[in-house]
């Protein structure tokens, strides 16, 4: 027994027969009254002496399948190659089109034509195919004519207005997502709706334009949670400790220790939320190596017996005065 969304569905399905059928009418073909000249356009034709063949029409009716057509703007069919003195035209080549199996059996070609082909293997996309080509190319030539525009293709009103009312009825019930699941057309409709891409679009440009304000890998405010690969020695430690260890850093300063390789607390900006709020951050820096800190320690008493001997220069200085 159908229930309601049952008779939803096969509506639904109903109007997409009819949608698919609307756009494959939807363009309709007008005879112009005096043709318009479009470029030039190159195909292939008998040669003269083709033309004299027995199997002459046999080798029309391949033409019609295996034969190409160009167009260009200028009757010159070549390209430029090389800089310099270098610079050279090439003609740009046109080949006949390479059957493969598959299109042969699609197209039920009869199979008195196949000693006219031999078969190769052809790489595409990585992978080898059969494909038939044709064994005598010297029989067609190429021919090069004006390209003439005879008709045009204009939009037909009454289809265009009942596809507006099909697409609108359905984006009006949400139901473009339903019919794409039961025509087995995922995706078809993400695309065609300009309202989702421009959001799609908007979304895009704004994340790029913070990430362009404020990079995480070139930010010294940023954290170093957020850094995949940091050169910074910091490691964190919890609030708790940090008075702990605040403390036994000022009573080791106190009593002599060496600074260099005691704890040290420096405040460090982190990022909170979306915009940046720097905020101190208890850490401690490793010391350096011993030969390092021997070396700071000793131009520290450089340091201190240079300004004591001014110092006492000076004073000297002052009392002789």
């Amino acid at each position: 027994m159908l229930n309601a969304q049952d008779y939803f569905d096969k509506h639904l399905i109903r109007l997409g027969n009819e949608l698919r059928d609307l756009w494959r009418r939807r363009h309709i073909r007008v005879p112009l009254d005096e043709p318009i000249q479009r470029g030039w356009r190159r195909f292939h034709v008998l040669t003269a002496k083709a033309e004299r063949r027995a199997d002459k029409d046999v080798l029309l009716a391949l033409l019609e399948f295996i034969g190409t057509v160009k167009l260009r703007n200028s009757p010159d069919f070549r390209n430029r190659r090389g800089r310099g003195r270098r610079r050279r035209f090439v003609e740009i080549e046109q080949p006949l089109h390479e059957l493969s199996v598959g299109e042969w059996n699609w197209r039920r070609l009869p199979e008195e034509w196949k000693p006219y082909f031999r078969q190769e293997k052809r790489c595409h996309f990585r992978v080898w195919h059969d494909a038939l080509i044709f064994a005598s190319p010297y029989v067609f030539e190429l021919k090069l004519e004006p390209n003439w525009i005879t008709e045009t293709y204009v939009c037909d009103p009454a289809v265009e207005q009942r596809i507006a009312e099909i697409e609108g009825w359905l984006r009006h019930r949400n139901a473009m997502h339903r019919l794409d699941w039961l025509c087995d057309n995922s995706n078809r409709w993400r695309w065609r709706d300009p309202q989702r891409q421009d959001l799609l679009d908007r979304i895009a440009r704004r994340e790029l334009r913070d990430a362009m304000r404020n990079p995480s890998e070139v930010d010294p405010a940023a954290s170093t949670r957020r850094i995949r690969i940091s050169f910074r020695r910091i490691i964190f430690i919890f609030p708790g400790v940090a008075q702990q260890k605040r403390h036994s850093a000022q009573n080791g300063a106190s009593a002599g220790a060496n600074p260099a390789a005691g704890t040290t607390l420096a405040p460090v900006a982190q990022r909170r939320g979306r915009g940046l709020k720097p905020r101190s951050v208890p850490v401690r820096i490793r010391p350096g190596a011993p030969h390092l800190n021997a070396r700071v320690a000793q131009q520290k008493r450089h340091r201190l017996q240079n300004s004591d001997s001014a110092s006492a220069t000076l004073a000297v200085g002052t009392n002789g005065t």
